[in-house]
């Protein structure tokens, strides 16, 4: 009888020890769950936090400033804050915002002279010679689909800001130099809008086909 109760006492101690263990296992997953890492994403291996690119600290707190990482391209630091300039942007002005821009874009379109249809083409974004400030858009108006080469359907863009481009007044490049187009946009992430006009300086003013005005929206492939 005495061994009956000595081997009952036991398991059940037995018991309590494997239930213990497990609910500390699980209160360290739970720990491991609960741990914010802020702007960083949490490594559930490790339970430690990956930073983001400006960021560090063990839970990714402490937002890293000029004072200790520097600045690039020719920017100024001023209070911890890297002052860009022209044309380039991030925390340490290390990123060209042209370069963001540059790709194949699917183009949503409606121009006042016939503003009952639907335009759909594509529009290319490439670098320029020009500098870091500029961009060129090939095929702007779908002129390629109007019986242009694809070289003769560029104008070149100029950054404004962080958001925000321009296309002063010029002529196309190329053969179609009877066009001139110029216009402003916006981009955040891969939608950008753009609203331009084209003059054909061929025609008079007041006839059908003078000019017209456009609001694409672009996004990127």
């Amino acid at each position: 009888m005495m061994n009956l109760k000595f081997w009952l006492l036991l398991c059940s101690l037995c018991t309590l020890m494997f239930i213990s263990q497990s609910c500390s296992d699980d209160d360290d997953g739970a720990d491991c769950a609960v741990i914010n890492c802020n702007t960083g994403t949490l490594d559930t291996n490790s339970c430690e936090c990956d930073c983001p690119s400006g960021f560090t600290g063990t839970n990714c707190e402490i937002e890293e400033d000029c004072t200790t990482t520097g600045c690039e391209n020719g920017a100024t630091c001023v209070d911890g804050v890297c002052m860009c300039p022209e044309g380039y942007t991030g925390p340490n002005c290390d990123q060209l915002i042209s370069s963001t821009l540059l790709g194949s874009y699917d183009v949503e379109e409606l121009c006042q002279g016939d503003p009952f249809n639907e335009y759909y083409y594509v529009m290319t974004f490439r670098s320029s010679s020009q500098g870091a400030n500029y961009f060129e858009i090939e095929n702007i108006f779908n002129f390629e689909s109007k019986g242009e080469t694809i070289d003769d359907t560029r104008v070149t863009a100029t950054i404004t800001g962080d958001s925000s481009f321009e296309i002063g007044e010029q002529f196309l490049v190329g053969n179609a130099t009877n066009y001139k187009v110029w216009g402003e946009g916006t981009f955040e992430g891969n939608v950008l809008t753009m609203i331009y006009s084209v003059r054909n300086t061929n025609y008079s003013p007041g006839s059908q086909n003078f000019e017209d005005e456009c609001e694409p929206t672009l996004t990127k492939q």
